[in-house]
This record gives C-alpha cells, sequence and structure tokens, in this order.
C-alpha cells in the first residue's frame, strides 16, 4: 500500500470504515524533502522520487500536481473529485514501485494498524485526525491586505501589512490586481514568500513586469495549503512512528499514559522513581526571596492554587487551576515563580498558545520584582511586525530571538531559573540550547483551555525530564483554537477523569459587582464571588447598550470576516470622547475586519491607535477601565 500523508489516511479508514492496514508506505516519508520534519509537499517528494531513480532529467509538472491535491473534499458523484484521487493514487503507487531502491524499501519501516489495540488506535486516531480535520477545513485561497509594493532585482515585491497577511511557503500560485491606463488586468505567476512575510512574484518577463510609477497593485492573492508548522510536523511525525510500530512513545512514557489512558477509575500514577527523586518539601527556615521583589497578595482559593503547584508529592504532580475572568491567574502564576525559586527550584518553563500571553506573564515577573528569567521569541513574529511588544527597555538582556538562539553558550544561561516560550516555540530544533542548560522540570502552561490537548504530544515525548504540569485558564471563556469548526477538539480541562484535580480561583476583581453576578449565575453555578471592594458600585451604571438602527454587518467575500461601518461610527465616537477625557479604554470585537477597519479609521483621523482595539482572541487576559465592545453582527448571532 502506497499513499500521501498515509497517517491520517490509516486512522480515517479505521475511524470511518473500521478498516485495519498493513505493509504501507507513506511517500513523503520515503522521499523526504530537503527538511524532512515539515517540507510535505507532494511535488517535493517527486522531485526526491525522480532524483533517487536517476530521473533528474524528467520534468515533473508541478503546477498538476498542485492542483490534483488541493481539493481536500470527495463526493462519489462528481468526477473530478474521482479524477483527483485517481492520479493522487496512481502517483504514489508509480514513485514507491518505480523509484525507490532497493536499500530504502529494506530499510523503511512499513505502515500497520494491524497489531494496535482498539483503544490505541482510538485514541491516536483521534489525536491525528482532529488536527488534520482542522487543516482541511482551512481556505485553500488567501487574500493579502498589502501596504507597498516595488520592484528591485526584476522582481516585484508586496509588503504584507500585518502579520496575519504575510506571504508563507514557495511556489504559491498567485493571481494580482492591477489598476493601470487602460483598466485593470489580473497576472497570474508563482509568488514565494521574503524577508519579513513579504512576497515575491517574479516578474522577470516582459509581459508580466509592473509598471509601479503607471499602475497601482490593489489586491494579490495566493492559493495553495500552508505548509505544517514545525509543532505541527513534529506531531505528525511522532504519530508517524508509532504506525511504524514505535508504540512505546506512547505506553512508556506517564504523562501520555496518564492523560490518554487511565485505568477505568481514572486513577494517576508514577513511577516509583519519580518520587525517589523528587526534593523535599522546603522546611524552616523559610526560602530567601531576592531583594527588591514581592509576592503578590493572595485570597484564599489562590493560596491553594500555588500550594498545589508548589507541591512535591505524586499528587501534585498534574494540577489544574480554573480562572475565571479578573481572578487574578497571572498572580497565582507570579507567586507561584516566587515561591518555587526562592526554595531552589530550576527548570521551570511558563509556557502558553500566544506570543503575548507569554509576553503578558513576562510582565507580571517585572512587575513583581523577578529578574531570573529569560523569554524565547520566533524572529518571524518579532521583526517587521511585533517590535513594539518589547521595545520597553525592561526587556533588555531577556529577550532572545530565534535567529540567535545558534550562538547561545551555556555561560549565558548560568543561573537561570526561568524560560518562557510559546508551545509551539518547543519544537525548535535548537531548543536544545537551553534544555541542556535548564532541563525542562516543570511546565507552567497560562491559557491552558485555548490548547488542544494533543499539542502537547511533541513536548510529552521529547523531554522525559518534565515532573511536574500546572495547567491554568478557564474553558468557560476561549475553547481550544478550531473548535468551532471541529466540536470534538479537547483542551485539558473537557478530559472527564482529570476534572477531579480542578482548582477554582473563586473571587473576580476585574468585573463591577453587578455583571460580575450575572457572569456568576449564568456560567460559573453561581461559585464565582466579586470583590466586595470594588470602586464600582450600585450608584454607577457598569454597562450601556447603545442600538445602532442602521447598522448592518457586511462581508467583502462569502466566507471572509464581517465589519459593521455604521457601528464604526459610533464607536470612534465614543473612543474620541475618552480619549479628550484622558481615560484608559479598549476596543474589543469578534472580527478581524471590524479590527481591522477601526484600527484603519483611528489612524486617519490622528487618533491614539496602537495597542486600542483587538479581537476578543488577541485580548484574552488583559483588561482595561473602560471597555468598548463592537458586537458587528445584527441580522444574525454568527459565532459565539
Amino acid at each position: 500500500l502506497a499513499a500521501f500523508d498515509f497517517g491520517p489516511m490509516a486512522f480515517a479508514l479505521h475511524s470511518d470504515a473500521e478498516l485495519r492496514v498493513h505493509n504501507g508506505f507513506d511517500v513523503q516519508a520515503l522521499f523526504p524533502g530537503d527538511d524532512s520534519i515539515s517540507d510535505r509537499r507532494p511535488t517535493s517528494a517527486v522531485q526526491k522520487a525522480l532524483q533517487s531513480a536517476h530521473l533528474d532529467r524528467v520534468k515533473a509538472l508541478n503546477q498538476r500536481i498542485e492542483t490534483d491535491f488541493l481539493n481536500a473534499e470527495f463526493s462519489l458523484g462528481e468526477i473530478i473529485h474521482m479524477k483527483e484521487l485517481a492520479c493522487r493514487a496512481w502517483l504514489a503507487y508509480f514513485l514507491v514501485s518505480e523509484c525507490a531502491d532497493a536499500k530504502a524499501m529494506e530499510e523503511y519501516k512499513r505502515i500497520s494498524t494491524k497489531d494496535m489495540t482498539p483503544n490505541m488506535l482510538a485514541v491516536v486516531a483521534k489525536i491525528s485526525s482532529d488536527p488534520h480535520k482542522l487543516s482541511l477545513s482551512k481556505a485553500t485561497t488567501k487574500d493579502h491586505k498589502v501596504s507597498g509594493a516595488r520592484n528591485n532585482d526584476g522582481a516585484t515585491h508586496f509588503q504584507a501589512s500585518a502579520h496575519k497577511h504575510k506571504f508563507r511557503g514557495d511556489g504559491k500560485s498567485g493571481a494580482v490586481t492591477v489598476n493601470g491606463k487602460r483598466g485593470a488586468y489580473i497576472i497570474h505567476e508563482k509568488i514565494d514568500a521574503a524577508i519579513y512575510g513579504s512576497g515575491v512574484l517574479d516578474a522577470s518577463s516582459q509581459r508580466n513586469q509592473i509598471n509601479l510609477t503607471t499602475s497601482t497593485v490593489t489586491t494579490v492573492e495566493t492559493r495553495g495549503r500552508e505548509d505544517p508548522t514545525l509543532a505541527e510536523a513534529r506531531r505528525s511525525e511522532a504519530l508517524l512512528h508509532i504506525l511504524q510500530g514505535d508504540v512505546s512513545r506512547f505506553t512508556e512514557n506517564a504523562w501520555v499514559r496518564n492523560i490518554w489512558f487511565p485505568p477505568p477509575d481514572g486513577t494517576i500514577s508514577w513511577p516509583e522513581e519519580w518520587t525517589e527523586s523528587l526534593p523535599p518539601v522546603p522546611t524552616t527556615p523559610r526560602p530567601r526571596i531576592q531583594p527588591n521583589t514581592k509576592i503578590p497578595q493572595l485570597n484564599p482559593s489562590q493560596r491553594k492554587a500555588v500550594n498545589s503547584m508548589l507541591g512535591t508529592t505524586d499528587q501534585h504532580r498534574f494540577v489544574i487551576v480554573q480562572g475565571p475572568p479578573g481572578t487574578g491567574k497571572t498572580s497565582v502564576i507570579g507567586a507561584y515563580v516566587m515561591m518555587a525559586t526562592a526554595a531552589g527550584n530550576g527548570g521551570i518553563w511558563l509556557i502558553a498558545q500566544s506570543n503575548v500571553a507569554v509576553k503578558n506573564i513576562a510582565l507580571k515577573l517585572i512587575t513583581i520584582g523577578f529578574q531570573n528569567w529569560r523569554i524565547l521569541v520566533s524572529k518571524d513574529f518579532h521583526d517587521g511586525w511585533h517590535e513594539h511588544l518589547y521595545e520597553d527597555s525592561c526587556f533588555d538582556g531577556h529577550l532572545i530571538l530565534s535567529n540567535r538562539f545558534f550562538s547561545v553558550k551555556p555561560r549565558q544561561l548560568s543561573g537561570i531559573k526561568v524560560i518562557l516560550s510559546t508551545v509551539s516555540m518547543l519544537s525548535h530544533p535548537l531548543l536544545s540550547k537551553f534544555t541542556s542548560t535548564i532541563p525542562m522540570k516543570t511546565v507552567i502552561v497560562d491559557e491552558a483551555s485555548q490548547i488542544e490537548i494533543g499539542s502537547y504530544i511533541p513536548m510529552l515525548i521529547t523531554f522525559s525530564s518534565i515532573r511536574k504540569m500546572c495547567f491554568i485558564g478557564d474553558d468557560k471563556q476561549l475553547p481550544p483554537h478550531g473548535q468551532e469548526d471541529n466540536e470534538s477538539l479537547q483542551s485539558v480541562f473537557e478530559v472527564p477523569h482529570l476534572q477531579r484535580h480542578v482548582i477554582l480561583l473563586n473571587t473576580q476583581y476585574r468585573m463591577p459587582p453587578e455583571i460580575g453576578g450575572i457572569i456568576s449565575s449564568a456560567i460559573y453555578y453561581d461559585k464565582l464571588k466579586s470583590d466586595p471592594l470594588h470602586p464600582i458600585t450600585d450608584a454607577t451604571i457598569p454597562c450601556y447598550f447603545i442600538d445602532v438602527p442602521e447598522g448592518r454587518e457586511t462581508q467583502a467575500k462569502v466566507g471572509q470576516s464581517w465589519k459593521n461601518l455604521a457601528e464604526l461610527e459610533v464607536v470612534l465616537k465614543i473612543a474620541k470622547q475618552l480619549q479628550d477625557a484622558g481615560t484608559l479604554f479598549k476596543i474589543i470585537t469578534p472580527y478581524e475586519a471590524q479590527t481591522t477597519a477601526v484600527e484603519a479609521q483611528m489612524k486617519e483621523e490622528k487618533m491614539a491607535w496602537e495597542d486600542t482595539c483587538f479581537n476578543v482572541d488577541a485580548f484574552q487576559g488583559n483588561e482595561e477601565d473602560f471597555i468598548v465592545i463592537s458586537l458587528v453582527r445584527s441580522r444574525g448571532l454568527g459565532f459565539l
């Protein structure tokens, strides 16, 4: 048997048709690209296969191959779907049977689900299928908003206007709409990603040359699936190894076993040697706290959470803290870090899904005066896009960009107790530069409800030094990314046998009690209390609803984000009043198109627009004195 992306296919055959496979070949694994982990494009596999068979002179029709692999749907009645499927199957069989040499065939570990237990196969199939289904639901066409275009070295360069519009991957089919002297026309040409997320159009021929002195580029569109991130590729690689017989990666890993393969009663157990290696609980004299630092004042529920995080018994290896909005999740993290490091503990890794969430943890450490940390940030995220997030001098000496990992020396990390990074950064090939000096012993996950549980697989099977994990978040707020498209996605909070470990932070300090009471009753079963000393009392109206009767949401194209221009005008009027009064405020909205429109209008009207308007996901975990919410939708609920 041979197929492209055989792993997801093998699991899908079991889940959808109860079929098992044996003696299978994953084409991309047999003919790996230059980056064997993340480059699983069919065109790369074809090129490597032809080279292996010494058929370099044979020219592959890459555009035809890309077209046949673009569609993720299959309907038996659609002739074009049947043709594409047949072409993929023929190509996979041809490459394996005609291009692989005898040595490669002998050394390759065949894929098989024949001898896997039903439970193992069901669990691993779900871990594989969840992200695969999510990737297939993504649009294959992307509109890039560009802020400018220039000609250089025979090529036209397009500068993306924001990080979310950056160009990714090489050789994407492109369509560039240009307004010239004689009207609008479209150039169809390949577009490659370049520095700072810009795109490069091959304009070497006179026919495709864009005269930017007389023409204006209006839209740039690329077609094709996004290459997997390194974290996604590491996860797929781990699951492929399991299909190739390396089941011990799961069965012998205590973390994987306790999360995905618990006994019927859900009891968590740990290796005996882990217990023997635990340091004793600190006793008197009390641990010394660093000078010029202060431990945040904690309420009883926060103290319970911190004590569990500090606990060194087996029952405290796995801690889940549910923190409703404004209950001080970062204060809990800060207090834990102070106490743990003062007791002499190191190897603490603070991770989150987004760079912004990681930065917020760093700001908390700065606020309490803790300095013994480093933060790892992707160069692609930082350079050209988000330097302003780290411009404050407080990040000097703490920030390490990914392009500098190779030059990091152990002496530069000597004495460092805490590392901050995103979950995806843990799959970086040079992370050993840090883990060799600062082993990953305790992992604290912030905003854990936003992280699909399978995302931890690369970390858990790579870093055998992990002895404690603490998950902090709130499943009543933002769910794992993509859950609106795939309801089966779970965070650690949705795993039934782990819910007995949840500790609730039960007092919120952010919302006025009038609002907090409604939230507690509607969402938290009346278990969430409000700060009785909150400055907003019953004498103040804490929330206003403003009707915009002429407001109607619109989309630039079907399937794209929504905006509401009438609402935008009202939002700006309120924002101007607040700004003129010197009041601290933020604007949030569920839709990216509305965020972009608000920022553009504020910039045009010379208002303070930077770090003012956010979508809901981006603002998660933040707070401000006044919040202006633009709901956008008027004719339907949209997503909730």
